[in-house]
């Protein structure tokens, strides 16, 4: 299992060595609950400042997961923190355009479960439908008509 601190620690390094500045991250978490997201940046206003709170998928935490995929996702959500980047707006692409160019990365506004190695299996669905005809797996988070 893959240390949460220790990724965003060589995530945000990287950025600095590239002449990125984040803003200050406060606290950096892995989140077994969130199934249908990989990761989320949270803004906190305290009587210091703004300070921000990351959370990362614990399925890019575990070992059968690539480097790059948990990565790629820690500085999609470090870019969040940097000014005028919380959304997926004109700057956050440039600054994922030079990531991506420096690293040989693939940090984009999204990312399907394939894209970055992991079986849909692995995300742990509530409900999961098997086709009898091929076979194919579709996950469910809530209860369907299907």
């Amino acid at each position: 299992m893959k240390n949460v601190n220790v990724v965003y620690e060589k995530c945000a390094r990287k950025l600095e060595d590239i002449g990125i500045k984040t803003g200050h991250v406060r606290k950096v978490t892995a989140n077994n609950r969130v199934k249908t997201r990989w990761g989320m940046c949270r803004i906190v206003y305290t009587p210091n400042g703004k300070m921000y709170e990351i959370e990362i998928n614990a399925v890019l935490l575990k070992d059968t997961c690539s480097d790059e995929a948990t990565e790629t996702t820690m500085i999609h959500e470090l870019l969040h923190t940097c000014e005028n980047c919380h959304n997926h707006g004109v700057e956050w692409k440039r600054l994922a355009d030079i990531v991506n160019s420096r690293y040989g990365y693939n940090v984009k506004t999204a990312t399907s479960a394939s894209e970055k190695g992991i079986a849909e299996e692995e995300r742990e669905f509530k409900h999961v439908v098997r086709c009898k005809r091929c076979g194919k797996i579709c996950g469910y988070y809530r209860h369907s008509k299907v």
